[in-house]
């Protein structure tokens, strides 16, 4: 049976998969950005993403690149990723 799973790249070379419910990345709003422990909280959050290049390792593949534009501060990508289990 394949798997999916969905990557955003940005052009500086940062990735991650994305979360699988709406409700992981409300908690990354509940997080606020003058608090050290919530800077804390914010990176256990980010740590939990795998990064595309530790995905490659694990045997998924690439399938398709979708541009999701860009500005100041670089470019981003969607990529689709599949894997047999």
């Amino acid at each position: 049976m394949k798997k999916f799973l969905y990557v955003i790249v940005s052009s500086d070379g940062i990735s991650h998969e994305l979360w699988e419910s709406w409700e992981q990345y409300q908690a990354l709003d509940e997080v606020g950005d003058d608090d050290d422990d919530d800077i804390e909280r914010e990176q256990a959050l980010w740590s939990t993403r795998r990064t595309l290049p530790e995905l490659l390792r694990e045997g998924w593949k690439p399938v398709r690149e979708t541009p999701l534009g860009g500005g100041r501060e670089g470019a981003y990508a969607l990529v689709l990723l599949e894997r047999d289990d």
